[in-house]
């Protein structure tokens, strides 16, 4: 699952979880956060009593209001913007334990240190060591082609001659840490910098271009064998990360 992604509970013995939302910020002083449904059944996963998993454990939703498009929901336990707000240090402390991770785009701009637009800054999870400003303007707009430096998480082996993606987003990253390792270097677009793209931190990769998983790149298979390959690790050896 990616940056604050919510999946829901199976029935027992029925199989892997299903990602079905993504957690974009608090709203208000309730503790209430803002949800990305990523399932056409947004409205049978985000009711009273559901039960979801996320990256620090299980909720459970207590409320939720707005549309089924662009849910509000209050999670059992997290009664105040406080709490909510400890959300995202639990996700930073998960990334930094060795958590799989996978953002794309706007799940880059999250885990970021901050977002600046119009002299105006809000904190975001900081576990990326960058700023990100926005523009009025994109800054990268269309079809990218990357290829793999080695370093990423679930690189493929053998590497792929080429990866065909696309990228739209009108923000920057700034005051990037020099030492950042990149998954990918970028042949045509913007990405990152204009050369390199797929900030690559412990287990994590987080990238503006949207991958698509086709023949050639099997990247979400990789990425689901992957966190299966941590997780075993972490049962066989407890209290030592991924």
């Amino acid at each position: 699952m990616d940056e604050a992604t919510v999946a829901a509970v199976p029935p027992a013995a029925a199989g892997p979880l299903v990602a079905v939302g993504r957690i974009v910020r608090t709203q208000g002083r309730r503790g209430e956060v803002r949800v990305e449904p990523l399932s056409d059944r947004a409205e049978e996963r985000f009711r009273a009593g559901s039960r979801l998993i996320s990256a620090v454990g299980e909720v459970t939703v207590v409320s939720v209001r707005g549309t089924a498009q662009d849910p509000i929901v209050h999670f059992r336990g997290i009664d105040d913007r406080e709490a909510a707000e400890r959300l995202r240090g639990e996700l930073r402390d998960a990334i930094e334990a060795g958590l799989p991770a996978y953002a794309e785009c706007g799940g880059l701009m999250y885990l970021a240190r901050g977002i600046e637009w119009n002299g105006r800054r809000a904190g975001m999870v900081g576990v990326i060591p960058a700023d990100i400003v926005m523009h009025r303007r994109p800054v990268g707009r269309g079809y990218v082609h990357l290829r793999e430096t080695g370093r990423s998480p679930w690189r493929q082996v053998p590497q792929a001659p080429l990866i065909h993606a696309h990228e739209f987003h009108y923000s920057s990253v700034e005051n990037l840490a020099p030492d950042v390792a990149f998954a990918y270097e970028v042949e045509r677009g913007y990405g990152i910098d204009g050369r390199h793209d797929g900030i690559v931190h412990r287990n994590l990769l987080a990238s503006y271009a949207h991958l698509r998983d086709v023949a050639d790149n099997r990247w979400a298979r990789r990425f689901v064998e992957f966190a299966r390959r941590c997780a075993a690790q972490r049962a066989a050896s407890p209290g030592v990360p991924a």
